[in-house]
């Protein structure tokens, strides 16, 4: 016959006369008691006791909801995690499998450096160090990116007092791409959204640096690159040359014209009308020959600058 001597049972669990301990543990923790076991014998019956304790663990579970993304030719390390049971855990893969160059440790951890893009699904299995041990299992994804780079060039050029409009590009990693400025600033009266698109209206010349950041949409854990930018708000270009001194027949004639703002050098070309005969323009904005006949010619000159984009002036010359 079996009784609880000293201390009790786990909630929920009772003892037997018959010495079965059973029920439905209803909290966790260890519980301390002393069982007593008398035997038959008439009319003096022998008894004896023993402590023992009983542990009620929490059910094993995985508590690793998903695994962030891994990049090619870039070292991972991520530890799974699980609650319940009695730690420590082991792992281990049942089905499917790591993407190339990913380990599962013993201890739960993934480790290693994926040499290309691939995305997996595989089940893993935590089994705890209770005895006899539980065990559960999770199917879980991991997908290994490429790695997120800005490709927008590091330069750009815009026009003071003239509508200027950029998009900022990137490849890899999880589109949409989330865009900010981590330091510097922009020009004065431009602004940068989050989808990428600088735009607005400059109204202060000079260069400004700054670095602007991506953010990927990959789950749970994004990935983030910056890129060192900057823009040249430069004055628009105008032709400053306004009159042309005449020429003489037969006599040598020379005359540079002259424009001022946009990014020099210029080149200069005829945007409609000619020269007098026996005179020619350079791309360098000079007007040179010998004239062969009196007259007036009327044509335009189109200065274009260096920038990038380039910006062109006309200006209508006697």
């Amino acid at each position: 016959t079996w009784s609880i001597l000293d201390g009790s049972l786990p909630s929920g669990l009772t003892l037997s006369s018959a010495g079965t301990i059973s029920g439905t543990p209803t909290a966790s923790g260890t519980a301390t008691f002393t069982a007593q076991v008398t035997d038959s014998l008439a009319p003096a019956p022998q008894t004896a006791t023993q402590s023992f304790d009983l542990l009620v663990a929490d059910p094993l579970t995985i508590t690793t909801t998903a695994l962030p993304s891994a990049t090619i030719a870039t070292p991972y390390h991520q530890s799974l995690s699980a609650s319940g049971g009695v730690p420590p855990y082991s792992w281990a893969i049942t089905n499917g499998q790591l993407p190339p160059g990913l380990t599962l440790a013993a201890d739960g951890t993934i480790s290693g450096t994926p040499p290309s893009a691939a995305s997996s699904a595989f089940t893993v299995q935590a089994t705890d160090s209770n005895t006899p041990p539980q065990s559960t299992t999770k199917a879980l994804p991991l997908a290994v990116l490429t790695p997120l780079t800005i490709t927008t060039p590091s330069t750009a050029n815009g026009t003071l007092d003239q509508p200027y409009t950029a998009s900022l590009a990137a490849v890899g990693g999880t589109a949409p791409y989330t865009w900010t400025l981590s330091s510097g600033a922009l020009p004065s009266g431009l602004s940068l959204d989050p989808a990428g698109t600088i735009l607005g209206t400059p109204t202060t010349p000079g260069t400004f640096l700054l670095t602007v950041q991506a953010t990927d949409n990959s789950q749970p854990l994004s990935q983030s690159t910056t890129h060192p930018f900057s823009i040249t708000i430069i004055a628009p270009l105008a032709i400053t040359t306004a009159v042309l001194p005449a020429a003489l027949i037969t006599t040598p004639y020379t005359n540079t014209l002259d424009a001022l703002g946009g990014t020099a050098p210029y080149t200069w070309t005829l945007s409609s009308g000619t020269l007098p005969s026996g005179l020619a323009l350079s791309s360098a904005g000079t007007i040179s020959g010998t004239p062969t006949a009196a007259g007036t010619a009327a044509f335009v000159a189109a200065a274009t600058d260096a920038a990038t984009p380039t910006q062109t002036a006309t200006q209508p010359l006697t």
